[in-house]
């Protein structure tokens, strides 16, 4: 940028006798009256001829820079900062101060803004009875002029990381990856682990049913539930009534557990039905036994005491818990080993 333009303005021509001199001058009166008077021309006083330079702070500064131009003006009166200086958009004035000097002149500060690249010019600043006009500047462009070399560009910054965001991106890709799965093997073992409870009390369901209906049956039969007198005689009827509900109860969980026609065979017939579906003949043989002490009883008028009717409902139960274990054992072995569980 070329050394700043120093920048004059002229005073102004005060008093009377300086117009009367210049009249005089002009019209050739001036020397006779100055032989007449002895050589001494009028008193006259003037004020010396107002100069300042201008230095801009930084001397080199692009678009956008924030300047500070100082104005040191010397001779002419007595200054003082204007109240505002009318800027542009493209070039507006912050600041102006006006601080005197040791050497007795003036000091102009402007603080101002070119945003246009290129030649430009401060505004009228009026400081007092002085005008300071014809400030001019080079304002540079940030962009490189035809033909230099642009300035190699720094390559980008690696990106910044917040402490810890490795881990929090770890755990948020396992979250998203192993919670669905989780939630999806639980929900499955749930719905298994139901499915088989499920399977399980279907499978049960007689036994229990029967269970509680020879516990019924003991409570109304003679003696209740804890009979006295061992072999004691009961009433025929009540005898009949007993073993032909006994004998129901049997039929109905066999038909219900094994998805037999119990109620329509026979007791040779279940005899031989039974250790077709995987029950030992033991378990078979005893209950098909107290299925034909039921019948004797109704169809032949056996007699049987209190303590052989409660003995033979608890045996049935017994029995039945037996056959259960036995189905348990092989469906868990059909299932791969879960167990028997009652």
């Amino acid at each position: 940028m070329p050394a700043p333009v120093p920048a004059r303005c002229r005073g102004r021509w005060r008093g009377r006798a300086w117009l009367a001199l210049i009249a005089a001058a002009w019209c050739g009166l001036a020397p006779a009256a100055a032989q007449e008077d002895g050589g001494a021309g009028p008193a006259t006083g003037t004020e010396p001829e107002p100069v300042w330079e201008v230095q801009f702070e930084p001397a080199r500064f692009v678009a956008g820079e924030p300047v500070l131009a100082r104005i040191v003006v010397r001779g002419g009166a007595e200054l003082s900062a204007p109240a505002a200086v009318a800027g542009s958009e493209w070039l507006p004035v912050h600041a102006v101060e006006v601080l005197p000097r040791t050497d007795g002149s003036w000091e102009v500060r402007v603080r101002f803004t070119s945003y246009r690249p290129g030649v430009g010019e401060l505004p009228a600043i009026d400081v007092g009875p002085l005008q300071l006009t014809g400030i001019g500047f080079l304002t540079a462009s940030v962009l490189p002029r035809y033909g230099e070399v642009a300035p190699a560009l720094r390559p980008p910054a690696a990106q910044m990381a917040v402490p810890g965001s490795a881990a929090l991106l770890i755990g948020g890709a396992l979250a998203v990856l192993v919670v669905p799965y989780l939630l999806v093997s639980g929900a499955l073992l749930l719905a298994g682990a139901g499915g088989r409870a499920r399977a399980r009390r279907s499978r049960t369901r007689p036994r229990v049913q029967l269970e509680r209906a020879v516990q019924r049956l003991q409570h109304g039969a003679p003696g209740g539930a804890a009979p006295n007198g061992a072999g004691a005689p009961a009433a025929p009827a009540d005898v009949v009534a007993f073993y032909a509900r006994l004998s129901q109860l049997a039929r109905g969980y066999l038909a219900e557990r094994l998805a037999l026609p119990a109620h329509a065979l026979t007791v040779g017939e279940l005899r031989a039905a039974l250790p077709d579906q995987g029950l030992p003949r033991g378990l078979g043989a005893d209950l098909t036994a107290i299925l034909d002490t039921a019948d004797r009883v109704k169809f032949a008028g056996l007699g049987a005491g209190a303590t052989e009717m409660h003995a033979a409902a608890a045996q049935l139960v017994t029995l039945a818990r037996a056959i259960d274990a036995v189905l348990e054992e092989r469906a868990s072995r059909e299932r791969g080993g879960d167990g028997v569980e009652f």
